[in-house]
């Protein structure tokens, strides 16, 4: 059920947490010459990562509803910025999906954004995924990316999500003739979680998704960024907490408001799925890269079930490297212009598979 509409007192509120995340910041800063070169985070980061860390564990749903502006707004707004027209389509069922370059390109990328199924896209995912695409096409392919703006979870729970994510898959295999083997999914921390939630479907129906998805082939391949595999409760939430931005109290408050009061499963939990369950996963998907940052709190349940996909398929490939929870993303969103090494290895990657 979503949160009410949020009062001016609790709006007024947002403002002492910002407060106290920026002492968190000057904490975390004060650290850094005793903590802060061991893993290479840089300064800068390791204080906005306390930042970050102390507002996300602070804000209740309706202040993030508040604080965080709707994926289609961040969207129309990066658009107006970097002037490009945007395309924003609504599904049967109410989704919104924001496309990213032509939409009758050869290739197409559909990509599921992170966020805890909290909150919604940032502004770092939006410019992230505007170069990502241009990038693409640069390289000599026709390529667009969609972005599904799907219901949050304090406004409905698990499975909500996945249906919404097969809506828009048969959407676009259906009513819109793309071929899957042209079609890349993916997806980073919530995102992923749906992405690898949405090949449980198709191989093993969810019995509270009405809709199934028929493939007549593969699809092209699977990025997953820094997925979420496990709410909460990693050793790596302990052994990282400093070098990344996600407090446990926060993963797993946003853990249990995606449930809803629903157990775990192999669709929503993904680190539960055995060798069993995600055999036959070559049908689904030719290629799948696992990627995730050494200095992450999620990095544990990333490796630990990277490698039970490997063991179900050898195709399984992993792009583990140092950084953050979606480092590359929260990059855009600091500011940094450079692009990072996962970005290019992610692109190299996915050019690979379309020239396989």
């Amino acid at each position: 059920m979503a949160p009410a509409e949020a009062t001016i007192g609790e709006k007024l509120a947002i403002l002492p947490k910002v407060f106290a995340a920026l002492g968190a910041a000057l904490t975390q800063l004060a650290l850094y010459p005793i903590y802060g070169d061991s893993k290479d985070t840089g300064a800068f980061r390791w204080a906005l990562y306390g930042t970050f860390r102390s507002l996300l564990a602070s804000l209740t749903p309706v202040q993030e509803a508040v604080a965080f502006p709707k994926t289609v707004n961040v969207y129309r707004s990066i658009a107006k910025a970097q002037k490009f027209d945007p395309v924003v389509e609504k599904m049967p069922g109410g989704v919104e999906v924001c496309w990213f370059g032509p939409k009758k390109a050869d290739k197409l990328v559909l990509y599921f954004h992170g966020g805890g199924y909290a909150i919604s896209a940032s502004d770092g995912h939006i410019k992230w995924l505007s170069s990502l695409q241009k990038d693409l096409s640069a390289a000599g392919k026709s390529v667009a990316i969609a972005v599904p703006a799907y219901t949050l979870s304090w406004t409905a729970p698990y499975p909500q999500q996945l249906k919404e994510a097969v809506e828009v898959t048969n959407w676009l295999l259906n009513d819109q003739g793309r071929k899957s083997s042209d079609i890349i999914l993916a997806g980073d921390s919530a995102g992923g979680n749906l992405t690898l939630a949405l090949i449980s479907h198709i191989l093993h129906p969810h019995p509270q998704v009405p809709n199934k998805v028929s493939l007549s082939s593969p699809f092209t391949a699977t990025v997953l960024i820094s997925p979420w595999c496990k709410f909460s409760g990693d050793a790596s939430f302990v052994r990282n907490f400093s070098t990344d931005y996600i407090a446990n109290a926060t993963g797993d408050r946003w853990g249990k408001q995606f449930l809803g009061g629903a157990p775990h499963d192999q669709y929503n939990y993904p680190l539960s799925a055995d060798v069993k369950w995600w055999s036959g996963i070559e049908r689904v998907t030719a290629g799948l890269l696992v990627n995730g940052g050494s200095n992450e709190v999620l990095i544990d349940s990333i490796e630990a079930t990277a490698k039970t996909l490997k063991q179900a398929w050898a195709g399984t490939e992993t792009l583990i490297l140092p950084g953050a929870h979606e480092g590359m993303i929260m990059d855009v969103t600091l500011g940094y212009t450079g692009k990072a090494e996962a970005t290019r290895g992610i692109e190299s990657w996915i050019l690979k598979q379309w020239s396989s």
